[in-house]
């Protein structure tokens, strides 16, 4: 509710007449009350340093790295983390008494970024409260870890955003905060004004060493619900097989993904992607019945099933509406081939000679919108935006006009990628082929 202020004093007109009237002592005095602000997290710190420890990471070279946990349940687990351990990482607990204890680390799920470990101790343990309610953006939240090695640091702010993506082929929603984080901070609570923890931290802005103010957690409920999963053993996660690229950086060259949907640009070899009949040029619509608009819509809708479960997928190939009925697999490493070359076929305007024959290109032009795209000779034109090339005939007519970006899907020792060209070559200048500004929305699934 807000508070009402006093009425104004019509004799007050300016700073002058204030002054006069306040010497005078005709200014009636307002009793302001005071927030202290030094008070707010004294109690949640004091709660936090009962569950909260820190954690030193040995790897398999001898380097060592600081992270933090904290404890989840009174038989010794804790969370932490994926991120910050390997299989070989030899692990040390420094607890709340100041004692250190190894750990073994009993499960890892790296796509939800989270990992438990566990510690036998004859100390009392007091796991940390989970916070039950939902939380509110502009809500007041303490992190609390090992930045930079300064163990048991607590740091404060509020809440930022609720539900933020980190990452395109990250199903979940993590809470956004300002409370600094700085390396050292993973895996420790967020925690409200109670102590209640209400996430895990993870991270901070992407390309930022340091904290800049963007902070990321796990929310709570996600870590309850991973470390329940996980305390079954290990949660199997799935792999299509999938290069894809998202719609909203691909429209303008091509129509067809006006609307939405996902361009896949590479299928792996041996997938469950290829077992399935997708090819490069396919774009994906609908998954399970539900309209996928980006590769996190795809993400979410496979998230809870597992290796050999069935998903029907609406494919839109050459122009024509599909069914295909994708079986989940695991990921399979990428095989590599052999381009052939002949003799050259010039196209115009961009700068690209293909092979007689063929689709693969014999020469780029130096300084020409290809070569500052960044094709190469050798590399083989697959498509022109999700038409499939036959031959290099068909590719020029399909780059005569000019007028507008083409979506190049180019394969490349076994590699396939789309490049946007242009009249004036790629739409950045600091990446080549697979790597200019349109690729950084492309995703493996």
């Amino acid at each position: 509710m807000l508070k009402r202020l006093p009425k104004p004093n019509p004799k007050i007109r300016d700073t002058a007449t204030f002054l006069l009237l306040l010497m005078a002592g005709e200014v009636p005095e307002v009793k302001a009350e005071t927030c202290n602000q030094s008070s707010g997290f004294v109690h949640a710190a004091q709660v936090t340093r009962n569950f909260t420890a820190a954690l030193e990471i040995t790897n398999a070279q001898g380097q060592k790295t600081d992270a933090a946990a904290f404890f989840i349940s009174a038989d010794g687990t804790l969370a932490t983390a994926a991120h910050v351990l390997n299989a070989t990482s030899a692990v040390t607990v420094l607890m709340p008494d100041h004692s250190r204890i190894v750990a073994k680390l009993i499960a890892s799920d790296p796509l939800s970024d989270i990992a438990l470990l566990k510690v036998t101790t004859p100390d009392k343990i007091i796991p940390a409260r989970i916070r039950e309610t939902a939380l509110e953006l502009g809500e007041p939240v303490a992190a609390v870890g090992s930045p930079l090695g300064y163990q048991q640091s607590l740091t404060a702010g509020i809440v930022s955003a609720l539900d933020r993506p980190y990452g395109a082929t990250t199903p979940y929603g993590f809470v956004q905060h300002d409370a600094a984080l700085n390396p050292g901070s993973s895996g420790g609570p967020l925690v409200d004004k109670n102590g209640e923890v209400v996430g895990m931290n993870v991270a901070i802005a992407d390309g930022a060493r340091r904290n800049v103010g963007v902070s990321l957690a796990v929310p709570a409920s996600l870590v309850q619900t991973i470390t329940a999963r996980l305390l079954k053993g290990k949660i199997p996660r799935t792999a299509l097989g999938l290069q894809v690229r998202d719609s909203s950086s691909m429209k303008d060259a091509i129509p067809e993904l006006a609307h939405g949907g996902l361009l896949i640009e590479a299928v792996a070899p041996q997938s469950a992607a290829e077992t399935s009949g997708l090819r490069p040029g396919d774009v994906i619509l609908r998954a399970a019945n539900t309209p996928v608009k980006d590769t996190r819509d795809l993400a979410k809708i496979i998230e809870p099933l597992a290796p050999g479960d069935m998903v029907e997928l609406a494919v839109l190939r050459d122009g024509t509406n599909q069914n295909v009925a994708l079986k989940l697999g695991m990921a399979v490493e990428e095989q590599t081939a052999q381009l052939t070359r002949t003799v050259k076929i010039q196209t115009p305007h961009f700068g690209i000679s293909l092979e007689k024959t063929t689709t693969t290109i014999d020469s780029i032009e130096p300084n020409s919108a290809a070569a500052k795209t960044g094709l190469l000779k050798g590399d083989e034109i697959l498509a022109v935006g999700i038409k499939v090339a036959v031959s290099a005939a068909q590719v020029n007519t399909l780059l005569a006009d000019t007028t507008s970006p083409k979506a190049l899907l180019v394969q490349r020792e076994g590699v396939t990628r789309y490049i946007i060209i242009g009249a004036q070559g790629r739409l950045d200048s600091t990446a080549g082929f697979g790597a200019n500004a349109e690729a950084s929305t492309s995703s493996s699934l």
